[in-house]
């Protein structure tokens, strides 16, 4: 039998809705996505989670409290891999070992953005607007080519320790 809770990444920042159980025992298979409920909703239906003999069975719902994945029914197996997409803290770039967490596509969209700050930063609000506009336009057109893309710039968290 699983557990019914399983903790969040601890850099997480965002995470995209729905989770999703994947069929099979393998990372590639296909899968379908969770019900999402309120912790309310998890407590009337799973007053006792850790109770001697608690219903079981494969995962239909679940609901986030206290960093942490809760699972209902509780799995009845250890073998059930969820999948989760969710943003991460960025990488605090102060060594010269650091690397940045975004990838290379994104150099041209931090570029704008910093001199965007650097030039707010130095009264030059008229320089910085066209900078500003740039740094706007680049984001929203990475957000969108990565769409399409399963979120590249969003990491993917797959669990195989129910």
């Amino acid at each position: 039998m699983g557990q019914e809770d399983y903790p969040l990444p601890s850099t997480l920042v965002h995470m995209s809705h729905p989770i999703r159980l994947l069929e099979g025992s393998a990372s590639t298979d296909d899968g379908f996505p969770l019900d999402f409920i309120t912790k309310d909703e998890y407590d009337a239906i799973e007053a006792n989670p850790n109770r001697t003999s608690p219903e079981t069975g494969e995962p239909a719902q679940y609901t986030i409290f206290s960093d942490s994945i809760l699972l209902t029914p509780i799995p009845d197996s250890t073998d059930y891999l969820i999948e989760i997409n969710w943003g991460k803290q960025t990488t605090a770039l102060s060594a010269d070992s650091d690397t940045p967490s975004f990838i290379s596509a994104w150099d041209e969209v931090i570029k704008w953005g910093t001199i965007f700050r650097v030039y707010l930063a130095l009264g030059l609000a008229e320089d910085a607007t066209p900078f500003q506009a740039l740094y706007e336009q680049g984001i929203a057109r990475m957000i969108d080519r990565d769409k399409d893309k399963k979120n590249n710039w969003i990491g993917t968290v797959r669990n195989n320790n129910l």
